[in-house]
């Protein structure tokens, strides 16, 4: 049971005998101030029954008042004659819950008569409804809201202790669900490669739409790091990888076998127009192959979120960054995140989701993404916890991601920041 206080005044008009014993015009005044020279403390509080469930809604307050008979209003008549009596009654809902309290009706004496006026006592019954206080009224609703939103943090922040402290599935449940998680881990996951034959299709479609090419001697050519290009031979079982410039290296297919095994696993899955053609006219058009022609469709699903795709892409064109920023003589880290193509559509798509800018890039001929917002570089990080990159991509990563978990726990220095920098390639 809950405390309600509430105070109730009485003031006289024509006589000091209350009306039930033929004094004047009484009105009586319900009021939750302390400051009052007649008053009565009721302290009752009994809810005799509750809906099962409870609608969150925004403050709505209905007050009915009654006024007395003088301004032509219904009105209550005590048992013994005399004038009406003014009472009010009110029902609250309050935002965070919605409850109906049937109340018990309760009556006591007042100022001249220690007897109802049912048993012919000289006061009137008084109905009172009671309501909680101002004070109780906030701190119950306080505390309730408070455990409310405690229980669902902990149903959501549950999935982010998983991805922190378990390090056999190493990404949160919640991700799994392809949810994007409100929380981001402090600690990196456990790197994982695709762990399925689909996952690893998406990945490499990603790939090839990024910076793949399908030849007109029926050859595959992805551009790559070391250890992602000899990833992918083992993966596939086919191919062979030949060193470029600097730590990039080719990855190479042209045997039929090969060929066909890697035009399967990512059938359904490119998303670029240039590298279908590519692969219908190049590939699929020779007679070795040409049973796969009719079947090889491309994805037409703008859901960038849902598979390892975007990571493929990232793989091949993504940059990550960091710098400082002066402002006003005030340095300030700035996270970037950059990616690169030909196809300005596919760039306008990814600023849909992650929000940037797109702007063409005239000595290159090539269209760039890019974004420094903290909000978009979390949802990023946040797919990127989930569906890794590889090789030294994933280094690059890994420094950017320990950068902004940096800033946002405690301030960068100058040279920490130059130090991070030279980690970038």
């Amino acid at each position: 049971a809950y405390m309600s206080t509430m105070m109730l005044t009485y003031a006289g008009n024509g006589s000091t005998l209350p009306a039930a014993v033929g004094g004047g015009l009484y009105s009586y005044n319900y009021s939750m101030s302390f400051m009052t020279s007649y008053s009565y403390m009721f302290m009752y509080r009994y809810f005799k029954t509750m809906y099962n469930k409870l609608y969150y809604k925004y403050i709505y307050m209905y007050i009915k008042t009654v006024y007395n008979k003088r301004y032509n209003m219904y009105t209550w008549q005590p048992a013994y004659g005399g004038t009406y009596v003014t009472y009010s009654y009110r029902y609250i809902t309050y935002r965070f819950m919605y409850m109906f309290y049937y109340m018990n009706k309760t009556y006591d004496t007042m100022w001249y008569s220690r007897q109802p006026a049912a048993m012919g006592g000289g006061t009137y019954i008084v109905y009172l409804y009671p309501l909680f206080t101002t004070i109780y009224n906030y701190m119950f609703i306080y505390l309730w809201y408070m455990v409310k939103t405690l229980w669902q943090w902990i149903q959501s922040a549950g999935n982010t202790f998983n991805m922190v402290f378990n390090t056999k599935s190493g990404t949160s449940k919640t991700m799994r669900n392809n949810t994007m998680s409100k929380y981001m881990s402090l600690y990196m996951p456990k790197h994982i490669k695709p762990i399925n034959n689909d996952q690893l299709g998406h990945y490499m479609a990603g790939m090839m739409d990024g910076n793949g090419e399908f030849t007109k001697d029926g050859k595959l050519i992805i551009t790559t790091d070391v250890q992602t290009a000899y990833y992918l031979k083992k993966v596939m079982g086919y191919g062979t990888v030949s060193k470029v410039k600097n730590h990039m290296v080719k990855y190479t297919i042209n045997k039929p076998a090969g060929m066909t095994k890697m035009t399967l696993t990512i059938n359904g899955k490119l998303r670029m127009y240039n590298s279908y053609n590519q692969l219908y006219m190049n590939i699929l058009s020779m007679p070795v192959y040409n049973k796969y022609k009719n079947i090889f469709k491309l994805n037409t699903s703008y859901n960038l979120l849902n598979n390892p795709w975007l990571s493929g892409f990232m793989q091949a064109n993504g940059k990550f960054n960091l710098d400082m920023i002066n402002m006003s003589g005030c340095y300030k880290p700035e996270m970037q995140l950059k990616m690169y193509h030909k196809n300005k559509g596919m760039l306008v798509l990814m600023n849909k989701y992650f929000k940037g800018k797109v702007k063409y890039i005239k000595n290159d001929n090539m269209y760039c993404y890019e974004t420094i917002s903290y909000r978009s570089v979390k949802k990023m990080m946040q797919y990127l916890d989930k569906y890794h990159l590889n090789g030294y991509k994933y280094i690059n990563y890994m420094t950017w991601r320990k950068a902004y978990v940096n800033i946002n726990n405690k301030p960068l220095t100058m040279d920490k920041v130059n130090n991070m920098k030279k980690k970038f390639n």
